[in-house]
C-alpha cells in the first residue's frame, strides 16, 4: 500500500509548477519511504487554485510518472520492500559490507 503527501507546492502565476512529496510504501510488516520534488512539464490550470486538492495534486504526479505501464516512484519503492526481504539482518556490531544485487 502506498501512501502520498504533499508537503509543499510552488506556483506562477495561479499555476502549481513543483511539488514535494513523500511516499510511504507498506506491505504490513515492512516499510519504506522516499521523498522527493516533482517538477511539472506542461503545468496547465485545470481546477481554480484555491480549489486544487492534495488529492489532485498527487494524481498529476502519478500520471506524468509513468514509464513503461509502471509508476516511477512506486515500482522503486516496491523495489525495495522486495530488497529487505531478501536482506540478511546483521547485529551492529557485524561490519556490513555492500555487494550489488542481482538484475
Amino acid at each position: 500500500m502506498f501512501t502520498w503527501k504533499i508537503t509543499s507546492v510552488s506556483a506562477k502565476d495561479g499555476l502549481i509548477t513543483e511539488a514535494k512529496y513523500h511516499v510511504l510504501a507498506d506491505d504490513g510488516q515492512k516499510s519504506v519511504d522516499t521523498e522527493g520534488y516533482w517538477k511539472f512539464g506542461d503545468p496547465v490550470l485545470r481546477v481554480a487554485f484555491e480549489d486544487v486538492t492534495e488529492e489532485m495534486i498527487v494524481g498529476w504526479i502519478k500520471d506524468e510518472a509513468i514509464q513503461y505501464g509502471q509508476n516511477i516512484v512506486e515500482s522503486r519503492l516496491q523495489e525495495q520492500l522486495v530488497a529487505l526481504e531478501k536482506r540478511e539482518v546483521l547485529p551492529p556490531w557485524v561490519p556490513q559490507v555492500f555487494t550489488l544485487g542481482d538484475k
